[in-house]
């Protein structure tokens, strides 16, 4: 079956990597997230989102690189996202 595969696939994947590379299951949270088009106008503003994140940081002193703006705007955006009502969705 399919999930055989896969479970299959993920073991041996799973050998590449050593025992602390992985995630505690306990620190994974998920999340039913919206469809796409509605995640859509979130991310289209990412890149000026980064920048603005990065000119604030700088006006507080307290300088980011694009991996620290980023890591937070992916975070702010996450949040975001996760608040948005999720609508019943047919399987």
């Amino acid at each position: 079956s399919r999930v055989a595969l896969v479970q299959a696939y993920a073991d041996l994947v799973s050998l590449a990597f050593e025992p602390e590379d992985f995630f505690n299951p306990d620190d994974i949270a998920l999340c039913v997230m919206p469809w796409h088009h509605e995640q859509r106008k979130y991310f289209a503003p990412f890149r000026q989102r980064v920048s603005d994140t990065i000119i604030q940081a700088a006006r507080d002193n307290h300088p980011l690189n694009n991996i620290e703006a980023e890591a937070i705007v992916w975070q702010q955006l996450e949040e975001e996202l996760i608040q948005l009502p999720v609508h019943k969705r047919e399987l």
